[in-house]
């Protein structure tokens, strides 16, 4: 019985660890990086598909102004008639080659028919070096 008390006296100070060091991870760099990129192809009123917060920061446009791509993808998957006709819409933008630069997430990358005709129509530009949850890639059209 003693062990238990003493296995999580020990956890705690590694556990603390993880979260002050998550505490003081910054993706910022990667952001104005990827915001870099995003401006040097596209211009201020263009369209864009991306994280909303690219958009802010560029000046730029999201389809439809769907602006959370967790609850677009969330929609999308619930084939909710709404997020439907904003995907077909998408879709023909993307085979047109009609978005200057795309920036995928984890959420957008979840939405399998956009990521079907990103990748048949774009070519990846970069790729961050980002955890999952916060990783991002730059699209620019063949």
């Amino acid at each position: 019985m003693l062990g238990i008390p003493v296995l999580a006296m020990l956890s705690v100070p590694s556990a603390l660890a993880a979260d002050t060091a998550a505490l003081n991870w910054t993706n910022a760099g990667e952001v104005w990086h990827v915001a870099a990129l995003v401006g040097a192809h596209a211009h201020p009123g263009n369209t864009i598909l991306a994280p909303p917060y690219y958009a802010l920061l560029t000046d730029t446009r999201l389809p439809a102004d769907a602006a959370d791509t967790y609850i677009l993808a969330q929609r999308v998957a619930r084939g909710d008639a709404w997020a439907q006709r904003w995907l077909a819409d998408v879709v023909a933008d993307l085979r047109a080659r009609h978005l200057p630069v795309v920036v995928t997430d984890l959420r957008l990358e979840q939405i399998a028919p956009l990521m079907a005709a990103l990748r048949a129509h774009y070519r990846v530009l970069y790729s961050d070096t980002q955890p999952p949850a916060v990783h991002s890639q730059v699209w620019l059209p063949d």
